[in-house]
């Protein structure tokens, strides 16, 4: 309490006095005494103040006068700075307010992405980050402006871009895992890479796995993938997308083997170990193996091996994949047989040998083992009938997962594609639409 002076604001028509320290919350009475300079009989007076004088004016400390503002903000202009990341984008927003001022705090939707009432708040330079986005999407958002009393403007403003593709992790030599962080995705196996350093529970691929190999034609190769190849890509001009040879058509054999001999297989598994050929059209033809999205690679030593392979019958022979995508050292404990490259799996007996990543080899779980050379004859080789490789695509079609035709598909969503080829043939595959 007591009396203060007040200093003339520069219009000559208001008057300003500060004062701090107050509580929050505490109700205040301010009562406003005048003197007019010259004027006889309008001197300050001296009386005493109560708040129970109605000529006061009280004011909550906080509230600034107790009028609630119901005034909405109006939305201005929004725009992208710069380029969106994969999961990220910086939009400079602009709006105008009756109280708050600067506006910073915005709501964006986009339902189609499920933003749904996302709060955004700008920075000093009025830009605001909205993160969480998904790599290579459209987004349309559509946002207002709001105030400090939470007052939503009834206009908008709609701003539209596309996030970036996570960037590519190539592995051509040994490469570490640690190098792989959230701004990767795709991860390219290539010239028999290496990829270590992975923790125990495993890398979660953030896209697919490819691993890229040119084989010679009309050669076995021992092959097997920790992931299940979800499609084959040849690089050619025209029709690069292979399929595996089913009796009738296809691009190239492979094989499983199932203790006693090896026989023609339509699909490839993760874990399991196959024996692939391409014919004379390959002849330094790059094919590329991809996975489904979301993988989880691992590095898996020999002690870990009975745990992978999770053999249950004795006696038996079982072509596997290397687990791990890095090199596996295998010591001689008459148990495993490596691929001699021509038709035969040869016995580890003295020393140890590596099988580098997405090669097979042969564990024997409890055979006897008193030959220095396990044949494993791959039958009929040179009977197998020319592939229809240059059978052309004249014709695709996209189906929903519920069977319904689709004319315009979008991307990024999962459908069922049928490609009719000129023979009439029609292979149905279910892919993500890139």
């Amino acid at each position: 309490s007591g009396s203060y002076p007040m200093t003339i604001a520069s219009d000559s028509k208001s008057a300003i006095y500060t004062q701090t320290g107050l509580a929050f919350g505490a109700t205040i009475g301010v009562r406003f005494l005048y003197k007019v300079s010259g004027m006889g009989g309008n001197e300050m007076t001296s009386e005493s103040i109560a708040l129970t004088d109605p000529n006061i004016i009280y004011y909550i400390v906080g509230q600034c006068g107790a009028t609630a503002d119901e005034v909405a903000p109006v939305m201005g202009t929004a725009a992208v700075i710069g380029d969106p990341s994969y999961d990220s984008a910086v939009l400079a927003l602009t709006a105008t307010d009756n109280v708050t001022n600067p506006v910073t705090r915005f709501v964006a939707n986009d339902l189609d992405n499920d933003i749904a009432d996302r709060l955004l708040m700008t920075d000093e330079e009025g830009n605001a980050t909205i993160n969480g986005l998904s790599p290579s999407t459209t987004y349309n958002l559509t946002i207002y402006a709001q105030d400090d009393a939470g007052n939503i403007s009834t206009n908008s403003t709609r701003v539209s871009f596309t996030t970036d593709n996570r960037a590519i992790f190539i592995v051509n030599t040994i490469c570490s895992a640690t190098g792989y962080t959230s701004g990767y995705g795709d991860i390219i196996f290539e010239s028999d890479g290496q990829l270590t350093d992975i923790n125990s529970s495993g890398l979660t691929v953030n896209g697919v796995v490819k691993y890229k190999k040119t084989f010679i034609p009309k050669q076995w190769y021992a092959v097997g993938f920790p992931f299940a190849p979800e499609s084959y890509w040849g690089d050619f001009e025209e029709n690069p997308d292979l399929y595996i040879w089913n009796g009738t058509y296809g691009d190239f054999w492979v094989k499983d083997y199932s203790g006693e001999a090896f026989n023609d297989s339509q699909t490839m598994e993760a874990g399991i170990g196959y024996i692939v050929q391409f014919p004379d059209d390959f002849e330094d033809v790059e094919v590329i193996f991809t996975s489904d999205e979301g993988v989880i690679l691992k590095n898996i030593t020999e002690n870990d091996l009975d745990a992978v392979l999770a053999l249950s019958e004795s006696n038996r022979y079982y072509l596997v994949a290397n687990p791990s995508v890095s090199n596996l050292t295998l010591s001689a404990t008459d148990k495993y047989y490596i691929y001699d490259g021509s038709d035969s799996f040869e016995l580890l007996t003295s020393g140890t040998t590596t099988v580098k990543p997405f090669e097979s080899f042969v564990v024997a779980n409890g055979v006897a083992q008193n030959s220095l050379k396990a044949s494993l004859n791959i039958d009929n080789v040179t009977a197998l009938e020319q592939l229809h490789w240059n059978d052309p695509v004249v014709g695709t079609e996209y189906y929903n997962l519920q069977g319904q035709k689709v004319q315009c598909p979008i991307k990024n969503s999962l459908y069922i594609v049928k490609k009719i080829h000129a023979s009439g043939k029609a292979d149905t595959i279910k892919t993500v639409n890139r």
